[in-house]
C-alpha cells in the first residue's frame, strides 16, 4: 500500500508540475539599443590671397590658420585628446614655365622663434607641414624668397597653392 500512495503522489506531483509548465508558457522579449555618434564639425580659417613684394628676401606673411567652433568632438582612444591635424601641401611659385622657389615658415605658439621651414621648388606640391592644432592655437604661414631666386626670375605672373588639409585625430 505505501508503494502504491507513494507511486499516486509522485504522479500527482508531476501532473501538477506539467500543468504549471504548460499554463506559464515560455515568452520572451527584446530590447533594441541605440547609439547614435553625431559627426564633427568644426569651422576651418585659412589666409586670404596674398600678393608677394617684389625683391623682398626676408619673410613676407601670408597669413594666420587655425580652427573655431568645434560641434561634437569625438572621445580620445589613446593617449591625447582629440584635436585638428592639419597637413599642408604647397606649390612654388609658376607662371606655367618658369618657377621661383618659394621657402614656406611658420610661426609656432606665435614666436618665429620655433620656426619649421621648408623650401619648395616644384609645381606638383609638396607636403611642407603636418601639426595639429586646437581651438586655441593659431599657427602663421609665411613665404621666402632668395634673392639669387628673384634675380633670376623671368618677367611674368607666378602663382602658388598653399593647400591645408584638415582631419580629427582621435590618438589612435
Amino acid at each position: 500500500m505505501k508503494k502504491i500512495v507513494a507511486f499516486l503522489l509522485a504522479l500527482v506531483m508531476l501532473t501538477s508540475l506539467t500543468l504549471i509548465a504548460l499554463a506559464a508558457g515560455e515568452k520572451t522579449g527584446t530590447t533594441t539599443l541605440t547609439a547614435v555618434v553625431p559627426e564633427a564639425d568644426y569651422t576651418i580659417h585659412v589666409p586670404a590671397n596674398v600678393t608677394l613684394e617684389y625683391g623682398k628676401t626676408d619673410e613676407q606673411m601670408v597669413g594666420d590658420y587655425w580652427v573655431s567652433d568645434f560641434v561634437n568632438m569625438p572621445i580620445a582612444a589613446g593617449e591625447h585628446e582629440p584635436f585638428v591635424n592639419i597637413k599642408t601641401v604647397a606649390t612654388c611659385l609658376s607662371d606655367g614655365t618658369n618657377t621661383i622657389p618659394v621657402t614656406y615658415i611658420f610661426k609656432l605658439d606665435g614666436s618665429w622663434e620655433h620656426t619649421l621651414d621648408h623650401k619648395v621648388t616644384n609645381t606638383s606640391g609638396e607636403q611642407i607641414t603636418d601639426m595639429g592644432i586646437t581651438e586655441n592655437y593659431k599657427s602663421t604661414i609665411g613665404a621666402m624668397i632668395s634673392a639669387e631666386d628673384w634675380a633670376s626670375a623671368a618677367p611674368g605672373t607666378y602663382t602658388a597653392t598653399i593647400t591645408f588639409n584638415f582631419s580629427i585625430y582621435t590618438g589612435e
